[in-house]
């Protein structure tokens, strides 16, 4: 058999030598029913279905995509986890366990500070994620809160180990523990307790607008 690859297009076989590729416009029409295939073609799937090459990556389990933790997260969870991973994949994937966040710059990535709170003790308590919460020193500065993704190998230090000196361990998988109901349950609380900040922050626009003195935000 020749070297070659099929191409199924309209109901048809069409075989393709693999030298002829380079005459080949990218921006060539694509018959009907027909798929552009990508730049990379084997015959073994072990040389194109490998972690993509010259770009950073974060790897998803089955068992974490079929999780009831997994599947319930809010879509502010979701925001969060997606932020928390690009600052993961920043850091070359090294990092977990001390990926530094404020609640500004997570504002700033689009969740709102309000939801802020609420969508991190969701994530605890799935058992997606552990924080080290800041603190407020002032007006304009705050520690960073100290996230740790539980899916993903984590970077931990220990007095007693080593004298200190930072190692890597393996996930700790928190959200296996978390059953379909109880995961349900979390997130309604969750959902609950956005309301009633969302509730809050009207009241404090109200007070704003009307003269009185509107009670402080609190940030962690």
């Amino acid at each position: 058999m020749p070297n070659v690859f099929q191409n199924f297009a309209a109901n048809n076989w069409c075989w393709t030598r693999r030298n002829d590729l380079s005459g080949v416009s990218s921006d060539a029409p694509v018959p009907p029913g027909a798929h552009r295939m990508g730049k990379k073609i084997d015959f073994q799937l072990s040389k194109v279905g490998g972690p993509p090459k010259e770009t950073a990556w974060v790897w998803h389990t089955i068992d974490l995509l079929c999780s009831p933790a997994w599947k319930v997260r809010s879509n502010q969870l979701i925001k969060l986890l997606n932020m928390l991973e690009i600052e993961h994949l920043r850091h070359g994937g090294a990092e977990n366990g001390y990926l530094n966040q404020t609640y500004s710059q997570i504002e700033k990535q689009g969740l709102p500070r309000k939801f802020i709170a609420a969508t991190i003790a969701e994530g605890e308590e799935l058992g997606l994620l552990e924080c080290e919460h800041g603190t407020r020193q002032s007006k304009t500065m705050s520690h960073m809160s100290v996230f740790r993704l539980t899916y993903l190998p984590c970077k931990r230090s220990d007095p007693d180990y080593q004298g200190g000196k930072p190692f890597y361990a393996c996930a700790t998988d928190e959200w296996k523990r978390i059953g379909a109901d109880q995961a349900k349950a979390i997130t309604q609380r969750a959902m609950t307790k956005r309301k009633a900040a969302s509730g809050e922050s009207k009241k404090q626009k109200t007070s704003s607008q009307t003269g009185t003195e509107p009670v402080p935000e609190r940030e962690l």
